[in-house]
């Protein structure tokens, strides 16, 4: 079993019905005054994830969803320049090519998560792929990635039951095989009355996508 307490303890977090939620500050200002968070569901974080899904892969899709937070819901595609998202991941310890852009965008179409939402009377159960992006070379050299987050997930996003509120500078700053993972599943916990972290070891190497029989430190 793998168990994390948290001492202090704060108001629950937990919603019983879908809500309408807010993210802060700008995820563009790496230097603002305001904290930037972005609250995703906790069933996208912690329920089953399919594909080749790395750390930075997540990274770059929690960026992306707070980059276009306000527009989830009402636009479609989305296009925003390379250059302005890797000058981001770049103040914050990030590669100096933004070539892993592309290859991350690509890795996040392939990635599909599932989820169930809500409580036993209005349960929202689905599955879709975390991003849709054209990524062939035409498009790479117009310097824009032009990408959708699917509709059904993006309903879960802006209306989530539970849901983890993440600091999306500081996660981007964090190094280390799995340590955005622990991150994020650490912040599902984090502020409920009883902040504890209780699961089978089988199941947080899922979580961590460590290949069945090899070894890995998760701490």
């Amino acid at each position: 079993m793998f168990t994390v307490l948290k001492k202090t303890k704060t108001l629950p977090r937990k919603e019983t019905t879908p809500m309408e939620v807010k993210m802060s500050g700008s995820p563009w200002d790496v230097s603002g005054s305001i904290l930037v968070t972005v609250p995703i569901p906790n069933d996208v974080i912690i329920t089953k994830v399919t594909g080749n899904f790395t750390e930075r892969d997540r990274k770059l899709w929690s960026f992306l969803i707070s980059a276009v937070w306000d527009e989830l819901l009402t636009t479609r595609i989305h296009e925003i320049k390379i250059s302005k998202i890797h000058n981001v991941f770049r103040q914050l310890g990030g590669d100096t090519s933004p070539g892993w852009i592309w290859e991350s965008a690509q890795r996040l179409t392939r990635t599909v998560v599932e989820w169930e939402e809500g409580p036993d009377s209005r349960r929202l159960v689905g599955i879709s792929n975390l991003l849709n992006a054209q990524t062939h070379k035409e498009i790479r050299e117009s310097g824009f990635l032009r990408f959708e987050i699917p509709a059904l997930l993006s309903e879960v996003i802006r209306r989530p039951c539970r849901f983890s509120r993440l600091r999306i500078h500081f996660m981007l700053g964090l190094s280390g095989k799995y340590a955005v993972t622990l991150y994020m599943l650490l912040e599902s916990v984090a502020n409920l009355q009883t902040p504890v972290l209780d699961v089978e070891i089988n199941q947080l190497r899922q979580w961590l996508q460590i290949p069945d029989g090899k070894n890995g430190k998760v701490v």
